[in-house]
């Protein structure tokens, strides 16, 4: 559905969801506030209306205490919790969600998923119940600017990402850093790592990380991403099965044989692939 803009300061994101199972996942997501320490006792009701009704409201969320105004979305922003919330969210929903509010929130929102331990979130509902693969997509192919879409291997895409303050993506660094990190935990310790962790999905972005930002980087900064994806493909060519706990471990090593055994990705990272031999 569209926005409604149903008063000052008070929005209609989605249409009252109100079943069974939303009742569970909601349990599910108490939960994981209380992993991400992010919401005060107080403030639950809030979270319930928006969980809930779809209702985003930006003021009536402010309260005062000690002297300071608290928010209730402050941990993330809005922005994280409406997409986390949509009951059924598509990447259509999550582009109106980023015109809404604006790429300040889409900064925060991005820091804040990326940000969390994913040695937290063990349970098959991981953070956001698996949402995240359709955050970080919009995260990356699309950053809003003026209402219109940027997409990365858009000629202006890679113009406006290289000389923005604000990235479509991450820096190369931490693009870099969380796929490697998040993909290598998945494979080597299965049972201790949240099943959605985000930088799974960035494998997409790998080649322009390289192409288009590679050069920048700092030596050391260098060796430390070619020593991780180094132990990634030592992870991928030396993977069991056995204790895997999700299906998207099987997912996420099957996608990196199909694509290191194709020459899918670019000459760098190749030759780190060719030189761990058959």
């Amino acid at each position: 559905m569209s926005i409604v803009n149903i008063s000052e300061g008070r929005f209609k994101l989605w249409e009252k969801s109100d079943s069974k199972e939303r009742e569970l996942e909601w349990l599910k997501v108490l939960e994981n506030l209380g992993k991400i320490n992010s919401v005060s006792k107080q403030l639950v009701e809030q979270h319930k209306l928006l969980f809930f009704d779809g209702i985003y409201e930006t003021y009536s969320f402010r309260q005062k205490k000690y002297g300071s105004t608290f928010n209730a979305y402050k941990a993330g922003g809005g922005l994280f919790y409406a997409m986390w919330y949509h009951p059924q969210p598509t990447i259509v929903d999550y582009k109106q969600f980023l015109r809404c509010f604006g790429g300040r929130e889409a900064r925060k929102a991005k820091l804040f998923l990326f940000g969390q331990n994913p040695g937290f979130f063990l349970t098959p509902y991981g953070l956001c119940g698996g949402r995240e693969e359709l955050m970080v997509k919009e995260f990356y192919d699309g950053y809003m600017q003026g209402g219109g879409g940027v997409h990365l291997t858009d000629e202006v895409g890679i113009n406006y990402y290289k000389d923005s303050v604000f990235y479509p993506g991450f820096f190369c660094e931490a693009t870099l850093q969380f796929c490697f990190l998040h993909s290598l935990n998945m494979l080597n310790n299965p049972g201790k790592s949240s099943p959605w962790a985000p930088g799974q999905y960035l494998w997409s972005y790998v080649d322009f990380m390289f192409d288009y930002e590679w050069e920048g980087l700092d030596p050391g900064v260098q060796n430390q991403a070619l020593s991780n994806l180094a132990k990634v493909v030592n992870a991928v060519r030396d993977f069991d099965s056995c204790g895997v706990n999700h299906d998207s471990v099987i997912k996420l090593h099957s996608y990196l044989v199909s694509r290191f055994e194709s020459g899918g990705f670019c000459e760098t990272v190749q030759h780190v692939w060719s030189q761990f031999g058959e």
